[in-house]
């Protein structure tokens, strides 16, 4: 039986980490700002840019009262940066955005409607784009359930997830002492203490 639980005002949190890539920042927050469901908290934590971001932050957010600005005033790291916001999140669902990708519109919906609380995290297939202008679809596109044994020798979670705010948080954020893939390392820490998550079949970032 699916213990599916979800209101149709609950906040999700979508974090942003950047550091010196305003226009690449720029189709990245746009995309998130397009999203068809509209109850979302969007935190940008810059790690000490110098390219003007601060300023761009600032105008938007005359804008767009969803965001919110985060500032290291030292560069202290991916890991470190993305902490600043999942502590400070305040939707009860939450997810990320590399500030050189970009989301479909319908990404944050597609993860409400599918959410499940039997799973520790859910997540989607992706498209990489190509420079001569080809695009392909990343993983196989079905469905996929797994745990953290299938992650100990493969990233097949993707690079963003999908989950409780209240889970995320209580393992600690990502780890600061991690150098490389320091995505899989927390997923794979997500499905240790939480379970089984999920694939979506369908590319949504």
């Amino acid at each position: 039986m699916k213990t599916f639980d979800m209101k149709r005002d609950d906040k999700v949190t979508i974090y942003i980490s950047t550091c010196n890539r305003i226009d690449k920042l720029k189709r990245a927050l746009n995309s998130v700002i397009a999203q068809d469901y509209e109850n979302i908290e969007v935190i940008i934590c810059d790690d000490c840019s110098n390219d003007g971001t601060e300023s761009y932050v600032r105008e938007m957010q005359l804008r767009e009262p969803r965001i919110v600005y985060f500032r290291n005033e030292i560069n202290l790291g991916a890991c470190a940066t993305r902490n600043l916001a999942i502590k400070n999140a305040t939707g009860k669902y939450i997810t990320g955005l590399d500030d050189d990708d970009e989301f479909t519109s319908d990404r944050v919906s597609k993860f409400m409607e599918a959410w499940d609380n039997k799973y520790s995290f859910i997540c989607a297939n992706f498209i990489e784009k190509y420079s001569n202008g080809n695009d392909k679809i990343y993983y196989d596109e079905s469905e996929y359930i797994g745990n953290y044994k299938n992650l100990l020798f493969a990233n097949v979670a993707s690079n963003q997830i999908y989950t409780l705010t209240e889970n995320l948080q209580s393992i600690g954020g990502f780890d600061i002492r991690v150098k490389r893939y320091q995505d899989w390392d927390t997923w794979l820490r997500l499905s240790y203490k939480y379970g089984d998550f999920m694939r979506l079949p369908y590319a949504t970032y």
